[in-house]
């Protein structure tokens, strides 16, 4: 059955609660999950031209060899020199 997995930290997104792709997305695009409404969770496409700016989490879209039609949603982290050396 097609699926996705969540590799790294995993959204606010409860059993109960729909989610809903609300952008074009295909493999190695950048999205995000955003609070629509209460039980509601839009996956949004995170653009380039944002990767600076850009608060919150993000995952990176890559297809699930384990899940036929599935995909991994596996959490990056962007950071842009000069960077905080006391960050790591």
């Amino acid at each position: 059955m097609p699926g996705f997995e969540i590799d790294g930290e995993r959204p606010p997104v409860g059993a109960n609660d729909t989610i809903e792709f609300v952008d074009e997305i295909k493999r190695n695009d950048m999205v995000t999950f955003v609070l629509a409404r209460p039980g509601e969770y839009h996956v949004r496409l995170v653009k380039p031209a944002e990767y600076s700016t850009f608060c919150g989490t993000m995952y990176q879209i890559d297809l699930s060899p384990e899940k036929d039609g599935g995909f991994q949603l596996r959490q990056v982290r962007i950071q842009f020199w000069p960077w905080d050396e006391k960050e790591g």
